[in-house]
């Protein structure tokens, strides 16, 4: 038997049997070395060089050809095959079967996304290599080891406050493992994913906090005078309900005042869809003092230091954090009594909340805002504090009140 190593880093279908006629005859197959995802190749000879076969031609064809069937029914059973190369592939090192895993992650055009996994990746990494566990084969790494990793994520991880991680934290990091692990698993690298069925941890509900009437005056006037970028992001936050990643991806040729369209790709989009976003009629004129037609089509509204930029969007936090300093003079200046609960995302609430307001119908709403359903629509405004009117002015008797009442 002869073999001979063949580096394969990236998993390939082994070759089949085949017979081999030279000086002398045999048959040849790869297979897995064990513990490892290099191949092998096997060579047998199954006595076909002895000199019975060599004196009688069609005596050794008819062997050789019976040995290869055989050994094609061995290579050609799918099942086996499959439970060999998850084996054989479960064997891979973590660390190594984890880069693999990124690397498939990281194949987007969403910073986020890159930024997001590598994030994971690297903490988790770190995680293995203090419990020294970074040596372990890929399929020792259980769901009960990764029980162990949330639990260090849930007692012993902070935030960039210091502060432990809130349950919301805890669940994404079950999230993002499972989706990372669902690379090795789509690839047959494991069979089961050991970050699936862990319980989430409930989610305290966060009181959003729209800006009331006075304050969004107070500030919308207060931001203008100070930071134009950001006073035209707030604009197109409350007026179109365009997320801040969004703004980031924002091109000018995509601002259609004409029209009074925003139209952006499905690269630009949180749900990947395009979309077509109805610009306020209202706005409009405030849009066009911004010049915008006068930027180059292809250049990013929202570029390097909030300047428009042909290749480079502004920081993932420019604007929320430019928006918050803001805040914070105002409030040290006394013109804010209280802050809390205010961010650049409460001008997308106050928006909503403006248009309950005015009267219009739930189903424009959910199609402004582009919520994929109603239901979406509804549990984010009840989420605002908005009140039921149809209920709220139902005027009808459920049960006749006491008189004394």
């Amino acid at each position: 038997m002869a073999k001979k190593k063949m580096s394969s880093p990236e998993f390939t279908y082994l070759k089949p049997p085949r017979l081999v006629k030279g000086w002398k005859w045999l048959i040849e197959w790869e297979e897995f070395i064990p513990g490892t995802t290099d191949r092998t190749r096997i060579r047998k000879t199954y006595d076909l060089n002895r000199a019975c076969f060599i004196t009688d031609p069609e005596g050794r064809e008819a062997r050789a050809q019976y040995i290869l069937s055989e050994k094609m029914k061995e290579w050609s059973d799918g099942t086996k095959r499959k439970d060999l190369a998850a084996s054989v592939r479960g064997s891979i090192n973590i660390m190594d079967a984890l880069q693999i895993a990124l690397k498939f992650k990281l194949h987007t055009d969403r910073e986020h996304t890159r930024i997001t996994y590598s994030s994971f990746t690297a903490i988790f990494t770190k995680w293995l290599e203090d419990n020294n566990w970074h040596i372990l084969p890929l399929s020792a790494f259980d769901k009960a080891k990764a029980k162990q990793f949330l639990d260090y994520v849930l007692l012993e991880r902070k935030d960039r406050y210091g502060k432990p991680v809130s349950n919301r934290t805890y669940n994404n990091y079950i999230i993002n493992m499972r989706s990372l692990f669902y690379e090795l698993v789509e690839r047959d690298y494991i069979q089961e994913n050991p970050f699936t069925g862990h319980k989430p941890r409930k989610e305290e509900q966060k009181l959003r906090h729209a800006i009331d009437q006075e304050d969004s005056t107070l500030i919308a006037r207060y931001v203008f005078r100070n930071n134009r970028p950001v006073y035209l992001a707030i604009l197109l936050i409350s007026h179109c309900g365009l997320r801040l990643s969004e703004l980031r991806r924002l091109r000018s040729r995509d601002i259609d005042l004409d029209r009074g369209l925003i139209i952006l790709a499905g690269n630009q989009t949180k749900n990947k869809e395009r979309a077509f976003i109805t610009i306020p009629a209202s706005v409009i004129p405030t849009l066009r003092k911004f010049e915008l037609q006068k930027i180059p089509g292809q250049y990013l509204v929202f570029g390097l230091a909030l300047k428009p930029h042909p290749t480079t969007c502004c920081g993932r936090n420019t604007i929320s954090d430019r928006f918050r300093e803001m805040l914070q003079e105002m409030k040290k200046a006394g013109m804010l009594a209280s802050i809390e609960g205010y961010t650049a995302y409460s001008w997308k609430d106050t928006g909503a909340i403006a248009m309950v307001k005015a009267g219009l119908d739930i189903l424009a709403i959910q199609k402004h805002l582009r919520h994929k359903d109603l239901s979406t629509t509804q549990r984010y405004l009840q989420s605002l504090g908005v009140v039921n009117k149809d209920v709220r002015d139902f005027s009808g008797v459920i049960f006749r009140l006491p008189e004394e009442f």
